[in-house]
């Protein structure tokens, strides 16, 4: 509101500035009457008063908190933990649905639909470190390997 007001009288003083200005140059006052470029200067002052009266009077944003690596609800798989990897190396291509269906068929009070975002994370985040795994092991297999040469023809790679 207080700002609104102060636009406003703002803007009124402005524009009783500009046609004093006009009514001025008109009568032949050369003394009153500003070129454009310190009407400029003027109004660009005043702008940067609107903008500095604008971080004053608006309400300072709060910033989100970071998350502190702690759950903030319970585990919804914390009684078959040991069970969901367990299906995932048995059967590396089963899909979060089938799975979620075999732990609904297993406790149906336990789990429903309202579960299967989780499981999809939990799927997501297993097979990334499956990956991860793959990864590491073939790399230390392959530092391990000594190179061997290849022979391109048997003249080729002979000295001399």
């Amino acid at each position: 509101m207080a700002l609104q007001a102060t636009m406003r009288s703002c803007q009124s003083r402005l524009t009783l500035l500009i046609s004093g200005q006009r009514a001025s140059a008109m009568a032949g006052d050369p003394l009153l009457w500003q070129t454009p470029e310190e009407e400029n200067r003027g109004l660009e002052g005043f702008l940067q008063g609107l903008q500095a009266l604008w971080r004053q009077s608006r309400p300072l944003q709060k910033k989100p908190k970071p998350r502190q690596g702690r759950r903030s609800r319970v585990d919804p798989f914390e009684a078959h933990a040991d069970l969901i990897p367990q299906w995932l190396e048995a059967e590396a291509d089963v899909g979060s649905q089938e799975l979620l269906d075999r732990l609904i068929a297993l406790d149906k009070e336990r789990y429903g639909p309202q579960h299967k975002r989780t499981l999809q994370r939990r799927i997501r985040d297993w097979r990334v470190a499956r990956v991860q795994l793959c990864l590491e092991s073939a790399a230390q297999r392959s530092e391990n390997k000594p190179e061997a040469r290849e022979k391109v023809l048997p003249s080729v790679n002979q000295n001399g």
